[in-house]
């Protein structure tokens, strides 16, 4: 087995993207949704109902719709692709790990990040609205109900590569994840969040920023 310095774990949806492409697609497609995303977002519903709510509001029929959308939307945060470049150089690998879908993950990232090394939860088009089908659940015995199970994917990777995770995320659907991180680098609510919490994290705005604090964390390791 290759043996790692660093592995980094990403959320997708407004950490990689500029903007969150789940809350996004599924608003512009049923305003109704605006409330289901505001009751996930104050934590009063659990993420992976909340999820399969939104994405069961949109009908199949418009599946092309819902690509070009993607399409036209599909930004990705100063850097990134700079990023990337220099974690291969370094030889430390680069995860997402996503409660959004794959057919918006894929569109954005092929070319960018191995296909193997993306986890996101599976749309599934053969009914008459999208259901999601997750591809990485909580144990059953996990009360959060959070859909693609970040926390979980983190101490799997972590085991499996014996390598330090660096976890990088912005959202309510990070908050878990971030826990299970031996680093964390963060924005918007993620960080807030974080600060309530009196736990240690580093803060960025772009991948710029993001790379410097890796390479931070590198020296860091690098000197135990």
């Amino acid at each position: 087995m290759l043996k790692y310095p660093l592995l980094v774990v990403s959320d997708f949806d407004g950490t990689i993207s500029t903007e969150d492409l789940v809350v996004l697609l599924t608003t512009a497609f049923a305003p109704g949704n605006q409330d289901l995303v505001d009751a996930i977002n104050r934590q009063e519903i659990s993420l992976g109902e909340g999820l399969a709510a939104l994405f069961r509001a949109l009908p199949t029929g418009q599946e092309a719709l819902y690509r070009r959308f993607i399409h036209n939307h599909s930004g990705t945060r100063p850097g990134f692709d700079a990023f990337a470049a220099n974690l291969a150089n370094a030889n430390i690998p680069l995860f997402i790990a996503s409660n959004g879908l794959d057919m918006i993950l894929h569109m954005v990232l092929e070319g960018r990040v191995p296909a193997d090394h993306i986890y996101a939860n599976h749309a599934d088009l053969s009914g008459t609205t999208i259901e999601v089908q997750w591809t990485y659940p909580c144990p059953p015995d996990d009360p959060h109900g959070c859909g693609l199970c970040k926390p979980s994917l983190i101490e799997a990777l972590r085991g499996q590569f014996g390598a330090p995770v660096v976890f990088v995320g912005d959202g309510v659907t990070d908050f878990l994840g971030a826990e299970a991180a031996d680093y964390v680098i963060a924005r918007s609510r993620l960080a807030e969040w974080l600060q309530q919490q009196s736990q240690p994290f580093r803060f960025f705005e772009d991948f710029y920023q993001v790379d410097q604090h890796v390479k931070d964390i590198l020296r860091e390791v690098s000197s135990r």
